[in-house]
């Protein structure tokens, strides 16, 4: 019975200390205010500058009036919290004192349910009717009314036996719901936090040791359901946010006991019912207030989609895996049509408007390994980032395009890291008209593709956008050089002096059609990289020189010069251009 009085006097503490902290939130806000007030009022005073002590601490104590906190404010929170730590004595006295009636045997066990119920109705009713004088004392005797009923309810359940499961489970939702709507009707949001609370320790209260999933998951989805309610009425994300961590932990002690195989599709569905109502519940406020999102929306958010993405992994991937891809491919896009209406409504939240994408996006990459396997992975993600690209040009959201950029390097080093390939070098090996070469190509298109996007639409700032187009582009060509590159090599696995030479060949040009390009388009970029590339070429000539035979090492050197000569040559005829573009 200590034990028990103890967790109720913990109850009260928290709930003073939730009702006082928010109390000096508002303080801090009002002396802030007051503080400009007064500097806008007052003119700056030098002297008075110059005779300001030099130490902080001394600063605070003097009779600074813009750090002076308004004596009238000082007192009322001084008398406030003293009433509160004196209702709460007054409390626990009168607790031990009905305990010690409890353990003398001076009333019988349905009389000490009788008077703990007593107790808890007087204490909230003295609440409500102090409320409009009182209000942080009235906090305080309703959340402790409304502990004294839930641990009334409770003892006469697990101490005495008075009352089966059932009754127990429909008396503690009953209190629940009654403390919520009484929260909603005061404007009290910590009234209501403390009833959800109860509410979600409820089947922990009345727990037994048989499996009912379908009672407490319609219970919990009951609750959370309610909570959805509430959150369009007001914008209580601290309330969202427990009935969050309550459907979680309900989940994972129901799960850990008695999950079998044959609960898969139950659970599949109340975590996809559980996932809906918080992510309206978040988005509901934020598009409709307009107001930027919270520590509370980026923690319901966040949790709700981690906890749906690791329970429906750990249900579905050993034995559903397209299962699992398809449902994280749906919650991907309601997720984008989230980011959808948030940019449109509430365009202003910068923050918010990229954290809903990432969200997004990493569910629908997440669902392209586990459906598809090897090069079809690199080739889906290439596409996706083409995709984001689009529609963070329609929707003018840069999230999707900060997106585009993290899919496009998860393609890239897919296909360079975590496949196999180029390995038929034998007689079977098809240059050009083969899976990995024409992956490459796509890629090549993807870097094109966006480099493109950023010249039409542009990002953040020029700057950013300048990068983007850069980096693509030398991407683009990096990806053609191996391409092509490649396709020689492991078309001469026996003869490496015909590939090198080939090979060297094939970059001078590449090198010659850069700078012929560059100067044509006047992009200062391509020819950089054209005369970039016509030194590698030069380098590996040299290099290669002693491995090639005669005729080879005569063909490559010849075929270099002439390329060199014509790239001189051009730069020659067209170096009055040249100076006007630089």
């Amino acid at each position: 019975m200590t034990i028990i009085f103890g967790i109720v006097f913990l109850i009260i503490i928290l709930s003073i200390a939730s009702s006082q902290n928010s109390r000096i939130t508002r303080m801090e806000k009002m002396l802030q205010n007051l503080t400009i007030v007064q500097n806008v009022q007052s003119p700056l005073n030098t002297q008075a500058l110059e005779k300001a002590p030099a130490s902080p601490i001394q600063d605070l104590i003097t009779d600074n009036p813009t750090l002076e906190i308004p004596k009238h404010v000082e007192e009322e929170n001084s008398g406030k919290l003293l009433g509160k730590m004196g209702i709460g004595a007054v409390f626990l006295g009168v607790a031990f004192f009905i305990k010690y009636a409890f353990d003398n045997n001076w009333v019988d066990e349905a009389g000490r349910i009788m008077i703990g119920v007593i107790v808890g109705m007087i204490l909230f009713g003295i609440g409500q009717y102090l409320r409009k004088e009182y209000e942080n004392f009235s906090e305080v005797l309703m959340g402790g009314g409304i502990a004294v009923l839930y641990f009334s309810i409770f003892a006469a359940h697990s101490f005495y036996s008075l009352i089966d499961p059932f009754t127990t489970s429909i008396f503690l939702f009953l209190i629940t719901l009654f403390s919520i709507l009484i929260g909603i009707v005061n404007k009290d949001e910590t009234l209501s936090i403390i009833g959800t609370i109860g509410g979600f320790v409820t089947p922990f209260l009345v727990g037994t040791q048989i499996d009912n999933m379908i009672e407490i998951f319609s219970y919990v989805t009951l609750l959370n359901l309610g909570v959805l309610v509430i959150s369009f009425l007001k914008k209580w994300p601290n309330l969202v946010a427990v009935a969050l961590v309550g459907t979680i932990l309900n989940f994972i002690v129901w799960a850990v006991r008695f999950y079998e195989t044959e609960s898969l599709m139950p659970v599949i569905f109340f975590l996809s019912i559980s996932f809906l109502v918080f992510l309206i519940a978040s988005i509901y406020k934020i598009t409709d207030s307009k107001d930027k999102a919270g520590e509370g929306e980026y923690f319901i958010l966040a949790g709700s989609a981690i906890f749906f993405m690791i329970a429906s992994f750990v249900f579905l991937y050993k034995d559903h895996p397209s299962m699992l891809a398809l449902i994280y491919l749906i919650v991907g896009l309601i997720h984008l049509f989230a980011s959808y209406l948030v940019n449109k409504n509430n365009p202003n939240d910068y923050t918010l408007n990229v954290f809903l994408p990432v969200i997004s996006v990493v569910f629908i990459s997440i669902a392209i390994p586990i459906q598809f396997s090897g090069l079809t992975v690199a080739v889906l993600w290439f596409i996706e980032s083409c995709l984001l690209y689009i529609v963070a040009s329609l929707i003018s959201n840069r999230g999707f395009q900060i997106m585009g950029v993290v899919v496009y390097a998860c393609a890239f080093f897919n296909f360079f890291f975590f496949n196999e390939f180029f390995q038929k070098r034998s007689t079977e090996f098809v240059a050009i008209m083969n899976p990995e070469f024409m992956t490459l190509v796509l890629g090549i298109f993807a870097a094109y593709f966006i480099s493109w996007i950023y010249q039409k639409f542009g990002s953040l700032t020029l700057e950013i956008q300048k990068q983007g187009i850069s980096v693509f582009v030398i991407i683009a060509n990096i990806l053609t050089l191996y391409a092509i590159s490649s396709q020689i090599v492991y078309s001469h696995p026996s003869d490496s002096n015909i590939a090198n030479t080939y090979m060297s060949v094939f970059w001078a040009l590449y090198a010659a059609v850069l700078i012929g390009i560059g100067f044509a388009g006047r992009i200062s970029l391509l020819r950089k990289m054209g005369i970039a590339l016509f030194i590698v070429t030069a380098i590996k000539v040299v290099f290669d020189v002693w491995n090639l035979g005669q005729v080879y090492r005569i063909v490559s050197f010849i075929v270099f010069g002439v390329v060199a000569l014509i790239a001189s040559f051009a730069y020659a005829k067209y170096k009055d251009r040249l100076k006007e573009i630089i």
